[in-house]
Protein backbone atom coordinates (compact mmCIF):
# COMPACT_ATOMS: atom_id res chain seq x y z
CA UNK A 1 0.00 0.00 0.00
CA UNK A 2 0.98 3.14 -0.91
CA UNK A 3 -0.03 6.88 0.32
CA UNK A 4 -0.51 9.45 -2.51
CA UNK A 5 -0.41 13.06 -1.44
CA UNK A 6 -0.32 16.27 -3.64
CA UNK A 7 1.75 18.35 -1.47
CA UNK A 8 3.43 18.51 2.20
CA UNK A 9 1.12 20.13 3.93
CA UNK A 10 -1.26 17.35 3.57
CA UNK A 11 1.38 14.82 5.52
CA UNK A 12 -0.54 15.94 8.59
CA UNK A 13 -3.65 14.43 7.51
CA UNK A 14 -1.49 11.35 6.70
CA UNK A 15 -1.24 11.20 10.27
CA UNK A 16 -4.28 12.18 11.52
CA UNK A 17 -6.19 9.46 9.68
CA UNK A 18 -3.71 6.79 10.46
CA UNK A 19 -1.90 5.60 7.54
CA UNK A 20 1.52 7.55 8.85
CA UNK A 21 3.01 4.04 8.74
CA UNK A 22 2.82 3.33 5.17
CA UNK A 23 5.04 5.18 2.55
CA UNK A 24 4.52 8.38 1.57
CA UNK A 25 4.59 9.59 -2.37
CA UNK A 26 3.85 13.53 -2.98
CA UNK A 27 3.08 13.98 -5.90
CA UNK A 28 2.64 17.36 -6.64
CA UNK A 29 -0.74 19.39 -7.61
CA UNK A 30 -2.04 18.41 -11.11
CA UNK A 31 -1.95 15.94 -13.60
CA UNK A 32 1.15 16.31 -15.23
CA UNK A 33 2.86 15.97 -11.61
CA UNK A 34 0.96 12.88 -10.97
CA UNK A 35 2.24 11.17 -13.98
CA UNK A 36 5.74 12.33 -13.84
CA UNK A 37 5.25 10.79 -9.84
CA UNK A 38 3.65 7.53 -10.00
CA UNK A 39 4.09 6.64 -13.91
CA UNK A 40 6.87 3.75 -12.65
CA UNK A 41 4.98 2.25 -9.70
CA UNK A 42 3.14 -0.87 -10.41
CA UNK A 43 -0.55 -0.61 -11.76
CA UNK A 44 -1.28 -3.53 -9.10
CA UNK A 45 -0.37 -1.23 -6.32
CA UNK A 46 -3.09 -0.10 -3.84
CA UNK A 47 -3.15 3.35 -3.35
CA UNK A 48 -4.48 5.17 -0.75
CA UNK A 49 -5.30 8.86 -1.61
CA UNK A 50 -5.51 11.60 0.97
CA UNK A 51 -6.30 15.14 0.51
CA UNK A 52 -7.52 18.90 1.00
CA UNK A 53 -10.74 19.19 -1.56
CA UNK A 54 -13.27 21.89 -2.43
CA UNK A 55 -17.07 21.53 -2.25
CA UNK A 56 -19.99 22.71 -3.32
CA UNK A 57 -22.23 22.08 -0.39
CA UNK A 58 -19.86 20.10 2.24
CA UNK A 59 -18.89 22.02 5.25
CA UNK A 60 -15.18 22.93 5.48
CA UNK A 61 -13.13 20.44 8.12
CA UNK A 62 -15.85 17.64 6.76
CA UNK A 63 -13.89 14.30 6.04
CA UNK A 64 -15.64 11.69 2.99
CA UNK A 65 -14.75 9.00 1.43
CA UNK A 66 -14.82 9.17 -1.92
CA UNK A 67 -17.27 6.16 -4.14
CA UNK A 68 -16.67 7.94 -7.95
CA UNK A 69 -14.00 9.97 -9.22
CA UNK A 70 -14.48 11.83 -13.00
CA UNK A 71 -13.34 14.73 -14.61
CA UNK A 72 -15.16 17.97 -13.81
CA UNK A 73 -16.20 19.08 -18.21
CA UNK A 74 -19.28 21.27 -17.40
CA UNK A 75 -18.92 23.10 -20.46
CA UNK A 76 -18.36 20.03 -23.25
CA UNK A 77 -20.35 16.30 -22.40
CA UNK A 78 -18.38 13.81 -23.89
CA UNK A 79 -18.62 10.01 -22.97
CA UNK A 80 -16.43 8.77 -19.98
CA UNK A 81 -16.45 6.44 -17.76
CA UNK A 82 -16.24 7.07 -13.92
CA UNK A 83 -14.08 5.26 -11.89
CA UNK A 84 -15.47 3.57 -9.11
CA UNK A 85 -12.90 3.64 -5.53
CA UNK A 86 -12.28 0.46 -3.63
CA UNK A 87 -14.01 -0.68 -0.60
CA UNK A 88 -16.31 2.31 -0.54
CA UNK A 89 -18.71 1.33 -3.86
CA UNK A 90 -21.68 2.60 -2.19
CA UNK A 91 -20.48 6.02 -1.37
CA UNK A 92 -22.46 8.92 -3.28
CA UNK A 93 -19.41 11.13 -2.78
CA UNK A 94 -18.64 12.36 -6.44
CA UNK A 95 -15.11 13.47 -6.85
CA UNK A 96 -14.47 15.83 -9.73
CA UNK A 97 -10.91 16.58 -11.01
CA UNK A 98 -10.09 19.55 -12.39
CA UNK A 99 -6.59 20.77 -14.22
CA UNK A 100 -7.39 24.09 -12.35
CA UNK A 101 -9.02 25.44 -9.05
CA UNK A 102 -12.68 25.28 -8.85
CA UNK A 103 -14.44 28.65 -8.14
CA UNK A 104 -17.40 28.18 -9.21
CA UNK A 105 -20.13 25.12 -9.90
CA UNK A 106 -23.29 24.30 -11.99
CA UNK A 107 -23.38 21.00 -10.27
CA UNK A 108 -26.28 20.82 -7.25
CA UNK A 109 -25.66 17.60 -5.75
CA UNK A 110 -23.23 17.74 -2.80
CA UNK A 111 -19.83 16.65 -4.25
CA UNK A 112 -15.85 17.42 -4.00
CA UNK A 113 -13.72 18.90 -6.12
CA UNK A 114 -9.35 18.15 -6.50
CA UNK A 115 -6.76 17.97 -9.25
CA UNK A 116 -5.50 14.71 -8.93
CA UNK A 117 -7.57 11.85 -8.05
CA UNK A 118 -9.27 10.94 -11.70
CA UNK A 119 -5.91 10.47 -12.95
CA UNK A 120 -4.62 8.33 -9.87
CA UNK A 121 -7.49 6.34 -10.81
CA UNK A 122 -6.82 6.07 -14.35
CA UNK A 123 -3.60 4.57 -13.72
CA UNK A 124 -4.18 2.27 -10.79
CA UNK A 125 -6.86 -0.55 -10.22
CA UNK A 126 -7.28 0.06 -6.23
CA UNK A 127 -7.82 3.14 -5.27
CA UNK A 128 -9.32 4.44 -2.04
CA UNK A 129 -9.74 8.16 -1.33
CA UNK A 130 -10.42 10.37 1.60
CA UNK A 131 -10.86 13.61 1.55
CA UNK A 132 -10.80 16.69 3.59
CA UNK A 133 -12.99 19.38 2.45
CA UNK A 134 -11.09 22.62 2.94
CA UNK A 135 -13.23 25.35 1.43
CA UNK A 136 -16.55 26.09 -0.43
CA UNK A 137 -14.62 26.98 -3.84
CA UNK A 138 -12.71 30.10 -2.15
CA UNK A 139 -8.95 30.27 -3.18
CA UNK A 140 -8.39 32.46 -0.59
CA UNK A 141 -10.26 29.89 2.36
CA UNK A 142 -7.61 26.95 0.69
CA UNK A 143 -4.97 28.91 0.97
CA UNK A 144 -5.93 29.85 5.10
CA UNK A 145 -6.44 26.05 5.52
CA UNK A 146 -3.15 24.95 4.25
CA UNK A 147 -1.40 27.55 6.42
CA UNK A 148 -2.90 26.02 9.76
Amino acid sequence: MIVVIASENERKLVEELGYDKYPVVVTGIGAINVIKSLKNISKDEQIVNIGYCGSNHLPIGEKVVVGISTLLHELFEYQEQPNKTIDYPNSKIVCYTSTDFVIKTNIKDPCVFDMELAFICSMFDKVKSIKVVSDNLDLHSYEQCIED
